[in-house]
């Protein structure tokens, strides 16, 4: 009874240190898919004290099921002791009266020893078998629900920069190939630029250079005439904010996603970020508003949604300079145009460059930039680039005859 007590209380203990084990994996699995957007929005110390709060209450519930199992493992040994010394007790007295001999009491001793050591065996094996059930029901649950480099930073600290950024003879080398070469950008604050090109011209690359995922090979990249490695790493990483095409999203609530990225923000600021994003009204209509736990992977939330929410995420940071990496990308035709709405309302106070993989939405830009192959080869607006660029031409072109095609196929 009491070892079936002690299994009952370790299998208990033993599901709450399952789901916290759950927990601490599914932080560090978040942490790994998010952690270039993590290093962006500059709350690497928020999800570093979230994962040791979860490390340390897996560690005091490992300990506390290490006492229970400590203790009834003594109370075992203990009853094993006081069964020894009863068998003992009561044999000196059979060979006293000379019911038992000698030999016999040693064969007895001796088979005694064995059972009462299997049954120690059984007993301790009983917590293990409670832990080893809770884990298979954990295995079963989850197959039913299945659905950088160190770099130096400078101590230039500036709390809101103007949103100049220029590129100047800028190359980049990764595995000793040239992905970028000779790029020189000039970006005015306050306009929407946007950045086009095939698929592994290097457009993404620039926002990483921008952002300091990498370092330029030679060149320059300023910020307001500020060269980008004489910022500290707080200061960059809070004047640029980046959408991108799968935003990351913690397992939390609506509301708790923005609040990390500026947990001062009022309930009025937080409703006024998603209604410039056009998210607000969706976000009120569910059962639970702003409480909603968006789930693993952001599954129970569409793509459009998501966009919409970083890109209320994006505002709430306050940064000047706002990147977005192709993220109309794969979206349906609704999600686009509000996402596009933003995007221009926003181009009126900030410096927006865009990643653009559809250049309808991209032809009233300030400025396009055409890239190919890691080179600018065409810096203009649409008209000024569909008379001069072969290369946009090209694309343009490309584009509008898979649209022309899909009408086809649709009438």
């Amino acid at each position: 009874m009491i070892f079936y007590k002690a299994g009952r209380i370790t299998k208990e203990k033993v599901k709450i240190l399952r789901k916290i084990n759950d927990d601490y994996f599914k932080n560090v699995e978040q942490a790994l898919t998010g952690i270039r957007e993590i290093r962006s929005m500059g709350i690497k110390s928020y999800a570093f004290n979230i994962f040791c709060d979860i490390s340390k209450s897996f560690r005091n519930k490992d300990f506390n099921v290490s006492v229970i199992n400590d203790i009834f493992n003594g109370i075992s040994g203990l009853l094993n002791l006081i069964f020894r010394v009863l068998i003992i007790f009561v044999s000196a007295i059979f060979i006293f009266n000379g019911t038992l001999t000698v030999q016999y009491f040693i064969a007895f001793s001796t088979y005694s020893d064995q059972v009462t050591g299997s049954l120690m065996n059984i007993t301790k094996l009983n917590s293990t078998i409670q832990q080893i059930f809770v884990s298979i029901e954990r295995i079963f649950h989850l197959m039913n629900n299945l659905s950088y480099p160190d770099q130096e930073y400078g101590t230039v600290n500036v709390s809101k920069v103007n949103g100049n950024i220029n590129f100047k003879n800028v190359y980049f080398k990764y595995n000793n190939h040239y992905t970028i070469k000779n790029v020189t950008l000039n970006i005015n604050a306050n306009s929407k630029v946007a950045i086009v090109g095939d698929s592994g011209s290097g457009k993404t690359t620039i926002f990483n250079l921008l952002l300091r995922f990498y370092d330029i090979s030679s060149g320059e990249i300023t910020i307001d005439d500020i060269d980008i490695t004489k910022f500290n790493e707080n200061s960059l990483r809070n004047n640029i904010a980046i959408v991108r095409q799968e935003p990351f999203m913690f397992n939390l609530s609506i509301k708790e996603n923005l609040l990390i990225i500026n947990n001062k923000a009022r309930d009025e600021e937080l409703f006024s970020a998603c209604r410039q994003a056009y998210i607000h009204d969706y976000i009120m209509s569910l059962p639970e508003e702003y409480d909603t736990v968006i789930g693993e992977n952001s599954t129970n939330i569409s793509g459009g949604q998501k966009q919409r929410l970083a890109i209320a995420k994006a505002i709430l940071k306050n940064s000047k300079i706002i990147l977005f990496d192709e993220s109309t990308s794969g979206l349906d035709n609704i999600s686009q145009s509000y996402i596009q709405k933003s995007i221009d309302k926003l181009s009126e106070n900030h410096t927006v460059v865009v990643i653009a993989h559809r250049l309808s939405t991209i032809i009233n830009s300030d400025l396009i930039i055409v890239l190919d192959n890691g080179e600018v080869v065409g810096c203009g607006i649409h008209n000024k680039l569909m008379k001069e660029s072969s290369k946009y031409k090209e694309l343009y072109n490309a584009e509008f005859k898979i649209l022309k095609d899909e009408k086809v196929i649709v009438i």
